[in-house]
């Protein structure tokens, strides 16, 4: 069976809630910073990321996708 990897992050203003699922397992479920956010990401294999519209998001997604993640930006 193919275990598919999603990150889904919860964007704020300086901390950011991140919870990464392998398959249907959560492998991964803290907070991080900007600076770290953007470390941690660097590192993960291509994947799934999904996070809220909003303000910042469209940063991120930009980000994401350059380092080659697919990006789902869903509704509020």
């Amino acid at each position: 069976m193919n275990k598919s990897t999603t990150i889904a992050i919860d964007l704020a203003k300086s901390s950011f809630q991140v919870c990464k699922l392998v398959g249907n397992h959560v492998a991964t479920e803290k907070p991080f910073s900007k600076a770290k956010l953007k470390s941690w990401l660097l590192k993960q294999p291509p994947c799934t990321v999904v996070m809220e519209s909003c303000a910042t998001s469209h940063f991120w997604g930009r980000f994401c996708q350059s380092i080659g993640h697919e990006v789902i930006l869903i509704a509020p």
